[in-house]
C-alpha cells in the first residue's frame, strides 16, 4: 500500500503545472530541503484530490489545477497527502519532496511526516508541517518544516 501511495503522489507531482505562474502563499514561514539543498516555498495550494486532502508548496509554478496538468512544475516542491482537508492533527503523513529541472524530475518521500491543520475556510487552508527524511537509496536529506496558509481550491 505504501508503494502504491508513493506512486500516486509521484503522479500528482509529475502532473503539476508547466508554464502558468504559481499561487503565492498567503502567509507562513517554511524551510525545506531537497537532497541537501535548502529552499523556501513561496507558492502553494490545497485541494481535495482522489478523495484525500492535498497540499502542495514550493518554488515551482504550483496553482489550483496543477494536480491535473500534464507537465511537472519547475523548481523544488513538496506534496503533502492527508486523509481529509479538515482541522486536526495527522501523523504518519505521506510527504514527497521533488525537483524538476532541465527536463528531469526527481523526488523522495515517505510516510513519516506530521501535519496539523489549524483552519479550513472556503478561501484558505492553514497549518503546520514537520518532516525529515534521509533516503536509503542516495543517503541525502529531504525535509519541510514550518507554518503555511495557502489558497483553498474547490
Amino acid at each position: 500500500m505504501r508503494i502504491l501511495s508513493l506512486l500516486v503522489i509521484s503522479g500528482v507531482l509529475a502532473a503539476g503545472c508547466g508554464g502558468d505562474s504559481g499561487e503565492p502563499l498567503i502567509s507562513g514561514s517554511m524551510t525545506a530541503e531537497f537532497a541537501g539543498t535548502m529552499f523556501t516555498p513561496v507558492n502553494g495550494f490545497a485541494t481535495i484530490y482522489q478523495g484525500k486532502g492535498l497540499i502542495v508548496v514550493g518554488t515551482g509554478s504550483v496553482h489550483c489545477g496543477s494536480e491535473t496538468s500534464n507537465s511537472p512544475p519547475s523548481g523544488r516542491n513538496a506534496i503533502i497527502s492527508i486523509p481529509a482537508l479538515a482541522v486536526g492533527s495527522y501523523s504518519n503523513v505521506l510527504i514527497q519532496v521533488s525537483e524538476t529541472s532541465g527536463g528531469g524530475f526527481h523526488s523522495s518521500g515517505s510516510n513519516s511526516g506530521s501535519v496539523t491543520i489549524t483552519s479550513v475556510t472556503a478561501e484558505t487552508v492553514a497549518g503546520t508541517v514537520a518532516y525529515e527524511h534521509t533516503s536509503s537509496s542516495d543517503q541525502k536529506h529531504y525535509a519541510i518544516n514550518g507554518s503555511f496558509e495557502t489558497v483553498h481550491c474547490q
